[in-house]
């Protein structure tokens, strides 16, 4: 079956774009780069004008917070744009299929709601949908603001577990490792250089706790890195696919 269809945000405008486009923008990359609750965008737009030569993928659910970045990353290179980087509305719950198998990197930062909750909590599922997404191999850079762990409302509402009879890090461990990725956990202070990240520390590193992975069974992704198969049957118009302007 081939990859269903994308909600991709283009400034103002939202357009159903077929999964197999974003196929072959990926397996021209060298590299493929998912943000996931990508938030204002800035931080995978940043990454893709940093690094033209790869596919950058800002995943969320509130298209209005990713709009204006969208728009200025469909500006000409010349002007400051990024055709590189495209912005998908999307819930993590239900992933694009066309998706799964493509990213080298996936990053979460500074989650909150539903998708804190299954990265900390964890959530097995949303753990096995975000290790699909990914090659044999690929990293998982989650970063959580480790100061919410500590309060006992922010845990209470977002249903957290609370500390007891297993640590926080065996917990993780274990629940990653079961999804398919093999993580190492660390609490440090970092200067994350997101835009929320930024609100939160007012300019100073914050303390974070850092869960650093790598996919080592991604489920058996029927889409291979680079989407071949995808590449030689499908067959688009030029419209479907994002202008450079």
């Amino acid at each position: 079956m081939l990859p269903d269809g994308i909600d991709l945000v283009r400034g103002k405008k939202i357009e159903r774009v077929a999964g197999l486009a974003l196929r072959r923008e990926a397996a021209a990359a060298e590299r493929v780069v998912v943000d996931l609750g990508a938030g204002d965008g800035r931080w995978i737009f940043r990454i893709a004008r940093a690094h033209p030569a790869w596919f950058c993928v800002g995943v969320d659910a509130n298209a209005a917070g990713m709009r204006e970045t969208a728009r200025r990353a469909g500006r000409k290179p010349a002007r400051g744009g990024a055709p590189n980087a495209w912005f998908l509305r999307a819930m993590v719950a239900a992933l694009p299929a066309a998706l799964e198998g493509l990213a080298d990197e996936v990053h979460v930062h500074l989650p909150w709601g539903s998708l804190l909750r299954a990265v900390v909590a964890p959530e097995p599922e949303t753990l096995r949908r975000i290790a699909r997404l990914c090659r044999s191999g690929a990293t998982v850079c989650v970063r959580v603001n480790a100061s919410i762990l500590d309060d006992p409302a922010v845990v209470a509402r977002l249903s957290l577990p609370a500390a007891g009879k297993q640590s926080l890090e065996a917990r993780l461990t274990a629940a990653y490792a079961a999804a398919g990725i093999q993580v190492a956990i660390t609490q440090t202070d970092l200067d994350l250089a997101t835009s929320w990240a930024r609100r939160l520390g007012a300019g100073r590193p914050m303390r974070v706790l850092a869960i650093d992975g790598t996919v080592i069974d991604p489920r058996g992704n029927e889409w291979p890195h680079g989407g071949v198969e995808a590449v030689r049957w499908y067959k688009y118009s030029r419209s479907e696919v994002p202008d450079e302007a």
